[in-house]
């Protein structure tokens, strides 16, 4: 749902109450109040309580938080617009994109998945159906909660086996050459009977 100025009603909200909440702290500070001391006042009223128009959404309102948006709205000349949200819900990649980056991550190792990203995008071709912009939020939102960390995890496994069949080999191969010449000695063949008459 949204309003007549075409944000979602939560931002709407969020953007109401975050003006009044300023002007509340003005005010305070025009009576002799510290601002500090004001803005922890609201801070504690308002942090973590739930949107009217969405209980989904909660205010984060922590005392640093707070005073940002304090700042914010001064500097912005005292209006509510200061509060406006650039918010677009997170856009979903298609699902072929997903699947090859998630192919790329299994194919080279990255130290972030940042990086892995930034790789991935400089690859032509990879943006998919669309020419979808993958971006790293977006990344987060799509994949699999854990799963770059979990292909970190088995690269890392897979690597550690690599060493130790290495390790193994070369045991395996000392003990052999310590063991079994290079050459087997000649055997002489017996010469076999002629019987024929």
């Amino acid at each position: 749902m949204k309003d007549a100025m075409g944000a979602t009603t939560w931002q709407h909200e969020r953007a109401a109450r975050l003006h009044f909440i300023c002007q509340l702290i003005k005010q305070r500070v025009a009576k002799g109040h510290a601002l500090l001391k004001a803005i922890r006042i609201f801070s504690r009223r308002w942090n973590h309580k739930s949107f009217r128009s969405d209980p989904r959404h909660r205010f984060a309102l922590s005392v640093s938080t707070l005073y940002r948006h304090w700042r914010s709205w001064r500097l912005a000349g005292e209006v509510r617009s200061a509060f406006r949200l650039n918010y677009f819900s997170r856009r979903y990649i298609p699902a072929p994109v997903l699947v090859r980056f998630v192919e790329l991550c299994a194919r080279q190792k990255f130290p972030s998945l940042g990086a892995a990203c930034r790789a991935f995008c400089r690859r032509r071709g990879n943006h998919g159906p669309g020419r979808v912009k993958l971006g790293y939020a977006a990344l987060c939102w799509n994949l699999p909660r854990g799963s770059f960390a979990e292909l970190k995890r088995q690269q890392k496994a897979v690597s550690q086996a690599r060493r130790q069949i290495e390790i193994l080999r070369l045991k395996f191969t000392a003990a052999i050459r310590a063991r079994v010449p290079d050459r087997l000695p000649r055997q002489r063949m017996k010469p076999e009977g002629d019987f024929q008459i």
